[in-house]
C-alpha cells in the first residue's frame, strides 16, 4: 500500500507498513494519515497523552524513536 507523503525538510517521509511489525499496539488510520495505540484509545483514561489517542501522532521523522 503506498501512503502519503509528508515534507520534513528536504525529506518526504511516510507511515511504513514496518511500523506494525516493530510497535504491537500501532493503528493507522488512512483518513487522519496518523498513527494512534490501539489499546490505549480502547482501554486508555483520560491521562493518555492525547498524540497516541485522538490527535494521532504524524511526524515520521521520529517514529524510530518511539
Amino acid at each position: 500500500m503506498k501512503f502519503p507523503l509528508s515534507k520534513f525538510g528536504v525529506q518526504n517521509r511516510s507511515f511504513s507498513e514496518s511500523y506494525y511489525n516493530k510497535f504491537e499496539w500501532v493503528e493507522y488510520s488512512v483518513s487522519e494519515d496518523a498513527i494512534f495505540c490501539y489499546a490505549c484509545r480502547i482501554f486508555g483514561t483520560g491521562s493518555v497523552e492525547p498524540s497516541f489517542t485522538s490527535i494521532g501522532f504524524r511526524n515520521w521523522k521520529k517514529v524510530s524513536i518511539l
